[in-house]
């Protein structure tokens, strides 16, 4: 993992590439990623100044099936269950 602070979101893609990014807007899922250790690229303001956190895919394969396995239930679960287990952050 690299130390560098982008200044663009175009400089993040550049480096990691858009199809290894995956962003997450769930609070939740983002205090879970921080507490296991894994970092987002980039963090950004979305819709309705909601915080989004870019991550890079390979580091969140061990946080994702940890989200999965232990998430709070808030009626997600069947909006997600027909999703593909296999990308690690759940986002293409």
């Amino acid at each position: 993992m690299d130390n560098i602070k982008y200044k663009t979101f175009e400089d993040v893609t550049e480096v990691y590439g858009k199809t290894n990014l995956c962003r997450i807007c769930n609070i939740r899922q983002i205090i879970t990623y921080a507490k296991l250790g894994v970092q987002p690229v980039w963090i950004d303001e979305g819709y309705g100044g909601k915080l989004i956190a870019f991550y890079f895919i390979p580091e969140t394969k061990v946080a994702w099936k940890y989200w999965l396995e232990n998430r709070p239930d808030n009626g997600q679960a069947a909006t997600e269950a027909g999703r593909d287990n296999s990308s690690s952050a759940g986002w293409e």
